[in-house]
């Protein structure tokens, strides 16, 4: 039973009165509270940038503190869940604080400007399953619940549905707020536009509907244990042709040899990605492993595909094991090891169990994935943890090629040597020591090359020598990169400074130009930081069938003027030919 027993219940009602708070009221304050501290950290974007030893525990605590507070208070126990989350969350706290000291310094690409870098980061989605696998183990402690696999297999799948039907809300009332804005503005009125625009509204806004959205899905048990229900249907068509699909793949490999597989640039990820998605849809149809889902017939071809998995995962720890001998360790490949490495004592798992129990080989499932799921949490944890450092691991493999004259000293991959933080660093000014010793020309040409290719908000010096800048060149920052990438991440062919919103406010209209089409974005100084102003260029042209060649003369000398000065901003006239109304 997933419920707490009532005297649990009446006890967390005397000592905590949540009969004189209800949960939607606690799940409205902290949305409420985790909206501002987003909006905090989103407007000190640019020093955050600067300090990710701040950073990573500041994003840390104000995205995965409120959404496993909320998931694990809902059903009571609001003492319990706040000192069992805060406690959780002042050791990943820790952790990232690891992570952002050695990401630093600045220039070591420690970037979190926004949430959505957080949770795209690869520290970031270590923190996201390390909070599900712990959710799982968290809630039944907190409320005195049953342990047993069939309330861990329940709670995995209501945590996960939870909080994707809750983020779908959230995107759901901000597109809504587009469209509010969208149907004000055709009469005339842009007091909603702007105003939704407005990192301080949103922000909480958005986040207060989080709260909701895990109030009212965690609630609603029926109805997400029917959606369960549907995916697992879902999963249930899709198992056995992802099983037909590999079991073809490795009966393919002896005719077809291995070397297309090795030549190919994403051969170790596919491999990676058909064991991860087998994984995931066996479990989610098998389930608890107590009913056959399929037919007896089709359970054992079944029962070969899975006892095959090893092999992808074999076939997968060796193309890794060559990019490793070719190109030394890096981050990411560091990362994937331990992925495989999961991979394989679960794959290894359930290839046992076939073995040993044949058709009933399901029967043994929550005997392999609890334990597994505590090896899961246990090495995501000391992956971020000065113990298995992937950035330190990487540095002193990346250096020992230099030291053994198989890398050239000259030829060192500045983008790498930042991506390595900290470590590198200290490795990359060890080496520029000892080149100082030994062969000054040598790290002289080190120096250049480093310089050469010192990013600008991700843009490289030959990047924004590209770039034409008119009426004339100006001085780029990493703030206005930002804001012009928000919608198109590759650097624009045009920027005109220019005063579209009147006064002496300059604004910079980015122009992208593809076979023949044009695409702008825009950004405006406001509060000592540059702004993004929208998206909001339509592009008229007085001739349609502008060759790309004149396209880009205009583009690139024509004169250029802001016009129809009744607007809150103008439209920018380019030439003859190119109007960017907004």
């Amino acid at each position: 039973m997933l419920d707490g027993t009532d005297g649990g219940q009446e006890q967390d009602r005397r000592s905590l009165g949540p009969g004189l708070v209800s949960d939607r009221a606690v799940h409205l304050l902290v949305g409420l509270l985790m909206g501002l501290a987003i909006y905090g950290l989103t407007e000190n974007a640019d020093w955050l940038r600067d300090n990710p030893l701040v950073a990573y525990p500041s994003w840390v605590l104000a995205l995965f503190w409120p959404t496993l507070f909320l998931l694990c208070c809902r059903h009571g126990f609001r003492l319990r869940a706040l000192a069992w989350v805060s406690g959780f969350c002042a050791l990943l706290a820790l952790l990232a604080l690891y992570t952002g000291w050695q990401a630093s310094p600045r220039d070591a690409g420690g970037l979190l400007p926004d949430w959505l870098a957080m949770l795209g980061d690869p520290f970031g989605l270590s923190m996201q399953v390390v909070c599900f696998v712990a959710l799982i183990h968290l809630q039944p402690l907190i409320g005195g619940r049953d342990r047993d696999y069939e309330a861990f297999f329940t709670l995995s799948w209501r945590n996960f549905l939870t909080v994707v039907l809750s983020a779908l809300l959230t995107l759901g009332v901000w597109l809504v707020t587009l469209l509010w804005a969208g149907l004000f503005e055709l009469i005339g009125i842009g007091f909603f536009s702007e105003l939704f625009e407005e990192n301080w509204f949103l922000s909480p806004v958005l986040a207060v509907a989080f709260a909701l959205g895990l109030n009212s899905f965690g609630t609603a048990i029926s109805m997400v244990d029917r959606v369960t229900t549907l995916l697992s249907r879902f999963f249930w068509l899709l198992l056995p042709i992802l099983a037909l699909a590999t079991t073809c793949f490795l009966v393919a490999l002896p005719f077809t040899g291995l070397q297309p597989l090795w030549d190919s640039t994403f051969g170790t990820g596919t491999l990676v990605t058909a064991c991860l998605w087998g994984l995931f849809f066996l479990n989610a149809v098998y389930q608890t492993g107590e009913r056959l889902p399929y037919p007896r017939a089709v359970h054992r071809a079944l029962s070969v595909a899975v006892f095959l998995f090893p092999c992808l995962v074999g076939l997968a720890t060796y193309g890794l094991a060559l990019r490793v001998t070719q190109y030394g360790w890096t981050p990411d490949r560091c990362w994937a090891l331990l992925t495989i490495v999961l991979m394989a004592l679960f794959s290894l798992g359930y290839a046992v169990a076939i073995a040993w129990r044949r058709d009933d080989w399901p029967s043994v499932l929550p005997w392999i994935n609890r334990p597994m799921s505590w090896v899961v949490l246990g090495s995501l944890l000391l992956a971020t943890s000065p113990l298995l450092d992937f950035r330190s691991i990487s540095a002193r493999s990346h250096f020992a090629r230099v030291e053994s004259g198989e890398l050239l000293a000259e030829d060192l991959d500045p983008r790498h040597v930042r991506e390595l933080g900290r470590p590198g660093r200290i490795r990359l000014d060890a080496l520029l020591e000892r080149l100082d010793r030994e062969d000054p020309q040598a790290g002289v040409a080190v120096r250049a090359r480093l310089a050469e290719d010192k990013e600008v908000g991700g843009w490289t010096p030959r990047q924004l020598a590209g770039i034409v800048m008119r009426p004339e060149p100006f001085e780029i920052t990493g703030g206005l990169v930002e804001e012009l990438e928000r919608f198109k991440n590759r650097r624009p062919d045009f920027l005109f400074r220019v005063e579209l919103g009147g006064g002496d406010t300059p604004e910079v209209v980015a122009v992208w130009q593809e076979s023949g089409y044009i695409e702008t974005s825009c950004a405006t100084w406001r509060d000592a930081q540059w702004v993004y102003c929208g998206r909001r260029y339509a592009v008229r042209a007085a001739r349609r069938d502008l060759p790309r060649e004149e396209l880009l003369e205009i583009l690139g000398k024509a004169d250029f003027e802001a016009v129809i000065p009744d607007r809150p901003y103008k439209d920018l006239r380019i030439g003859e030919h190119i109007l960017l109304e907004h």
